[in-house]
């Protein structure tokens, strides 16, 4: 029976997301007439993690808001069911074949690897509590940008699924990704760009098989790659409103960051292409509309990042506050030596530190004596901490990428071998190769300035620049007047194949190791127990889990106590690890919102014994 319902409730929050981006289209009128319910998913995100971050300034975002949320979502569907019927009549055969396709992919048993250390305890704040000033002073790990996405799903949390359904919303999202590009591509009329959209179906389905690993990073990324089609198709499709493709590239942008700061390396991307074609750009200023949402939609965001942080955008520590103005906020020490951490642990830290040490643990995290601080690996140069990154299993990803593109690239001059010449550099071949220069300062941005990881922001960075060397490959420079159709459909049915075969594979054998269970088609939380994984402790009345250490949920070896992580899991929020509890220095409740204060110097001192906290 929860096979049912959990069937149920994905198809639910397809047309539950959907309607809210009907609204927000209607709104600021960003459709131009074409169908488009995959670009009206991807603003739902916008709207929703909106009024998801309005609410919970006033009240915890628990059942009360949730089941509305849903009933209100239900009656925009209703009331204008014909135009939505019309809507998917113009894909109903795909709509219904991607159903099919998707149907093993939201059937997994394993959460993400960081749900219980900062997704689920993220979660139960929302569910119980309204915004909390200085949250980072009980767990900095909850006052990362990127649980912006965490906001959005807890709108969707509801009896039965509870806290269950992080990664249905990533499989509703994921959805709308592939309709979107089998709208655009059903109805462009260029061939680059129904080649481009093919392509990203492709990449989606071999690259993103795997929901578990889905987590907080994919979503963000896929948008990108959205914003990737918008740039390509003002270049290359002269018929095209360059205006609503501007209009579109800012909203799906501005979400894509908040959703993940490291998003932030597409802006050189979209700066050119705001000041290529500035008439239009200066023309959207008064949309007045567009830019009071857009403003709105920012001032909230960061005004909850500086309640519960004390900054902007954490960890970024020029962003934050010091103590002396702000009471709860984290300081600008503490977010510095977090900044130093992610960065250099994207660099290869790790694999620096496992080298020094002559070690075999799976986990570094700390320095030794033998190794440099991570702000020390920081300040090396950009060839000294490549070799280690390239040590790092995240390489495979981009290799596998290269080996995807290069099957593509087969199968096409298979299927047209006949029709294979070089022709003259024209026009339409500097398009392409101006959109190609266009999309480096990302990859640029990414790999230097940002957090060199494929699932932090490299599928968005490297696949846009991949796709148009296939394209001036394929398209325009090896073969002349080929067969779209055929090469289109091979590929498209073999990317299908695989995704849908991987899925239920993955399902058969979990369930031949009794790891799998029909009835039972989603996570369960792993139980931790009061006085053996966790203690209570009382400041002003306020109740604190204290995590302890035992071997449940833990990363890392408990035998080294400079060398291991606990999760919180579902323990009841208030919770924070044992080792960090003399880090608070005072917690109190304020007009009925609890603020949180640290002690700077304790805080340090766990700060030195394990970095992670």
């Amino acid at each position: 029976m929860n096979f049912i319902y959990l069937f149920l409730f994905f198809i639910s929050t397809i047309f539950i997301i959907y309607s809210y981006g009907f609204v927000l289209d209607k709104i600021l009128n960003l459709s131009n007439k074409n169908y488009n319910f995959g670009e009206k998913g991807i603003y739902a995100i916008s709207l929703l993690l909106t009024i998801s971050l309005i609410i919970h300034f006033f009240i915890p975002i628990n059942y009360q808001v949730t089941i509305p949320i849903f009933l209100v979502g239900m009656l925009i569907l209703i009331r204008n069911i014909k135009y939505i019927f019309y809507e998917i009549n113009f894909v109903k055969i795909e709509f219904l074949s991607l159903i099919i396709v998707l149907l093993p992919f939201i059937f997994i048993k394993n959460f993400h690897d960081d749900f219980n250390y900062y997704h689920l305890p993220y979660l139960n704040v929302i569910f119980n509590y309204k915004v909390i000033f200085g949250l980072g002073n009980l767990n900095n790990i909850l006052i990362y940008p990127q649980n912006a996405w965490l906001d959005f799903i807890s709108l969707f949390r509801l009896p039965l699924f509870e806290s269950n359904i992080p990664h249905i919303l990533n499989a509703s999202i994921f959805f709308f990704f592939i309709i979107f590009n089998v709208e655009k591509f059903k109805q462009n009329n260029e061939k680059v760009l129904k080649i481009f959209n093919a392509l990203l179906i492709i990449m989606a389905f071999v690259l993103f098989s795997r929901l578990k690993d889905f987590g907080l990073e994919i979503i963000p990324q896929l948008i990108l790659l959205l914003v990737a089609y918008f740039i390509l198709e003002i270049y290359i499709n002269k018929e095209i409103n360059v205006e609503k493709n501007i209009e579109k590239i800012l909203i799906f942008s501005m979400t894509a960051i908040f959703l993940r700061i490291g998003s932030v390396s597409i802006l050189p991307v979209v700066l050119i292409v705001l000041i290529n074609f500035y008439k239009q750009t200066l023309n959207i200023l008064f949309n007045y509309k567009l830019v009071l949402y857009c403003l709105l939609t920012s001032i909230i965001f960061f005004i909850k990042n500086l309640i519960i942080s004390g900054c902007l955008i954490y960890p970024l520590s020029f962003t934050c506050v010091e103590e002396s103005t702000l009471s709860w906020s984290i300081g600008k020490e503490i977010p510095e030596i977090n900044k130093n951490v992610l960065h250099s642990f994207s660099r290869g830290w790790m694999f620096y530190a496992k080298e020094e040490t002559e070690t075999e643990e799976k986990f570094i995290f700390n320095p030794t004596k033998m190794t440099m601080s991570h702000k020390e690996y920081m300040d090396k140069n950009v060839i000294f901490w490549t070799k280690y990154w390239f040590k790092d299993p995240d390489t495979i990803r981009i290799l596998n990428l290269i080996l995807i593109s290069f099957f593509i690239i087969i199968v096409f001059l298979i299927l047209n071998y006949y029709k294979i010449t070089f022709i003259k550099f024209s026009k339409k071949n500097k398009k392409l190769y101006v959109v190609l220069l266009l999309f480096i300062p990302q990859v640029v941005f990414w790999f230097l300035i940002g957090t060199p990881s494929m699932r932090l922001g490299g599928y968005a960075a490297l696949i846009p620049i991949v796709l148009v060397l296939i394209l001036i490959i394929v398209s325009k420079t090896l073969i002349k007047d080929f067969d779209i159709k055929k090469s289109i459909i091979v590929l498209l049915s073999i990317s299908s194949f695989y995704f849908f075969y991987k899925n239920i594979d993955r399902i058969l054998n979990d369930y031949d190791n009794k790891n799998f269970n029909f009835n039972q088609p989603w996570p369960l939380h792993v139980n931790l127990l009061l006085n053996e994984d966790y203690k209570i402790s009382k400041i002003n009345e306020i109740n604190i889990n204290l995590r302890l250490p035992t071997n449940k949920l833990l990363m890392g070896n408990l035998e080294d106590t400079n060398n291991y992580i606990l999760h919180c899991g579902n323990i009841d929020m208030l919770c924070t690890p044992v080792k960090k509890f003399k880090c608070i220095k005072k917690i109190e409740k304020i007009n009925g919102y609890i603020l949180i204060k640290k002690d700077l110097k304790k805080c340090l001192d766990i700060y030195e014994s394990n970095v992670l906290y």
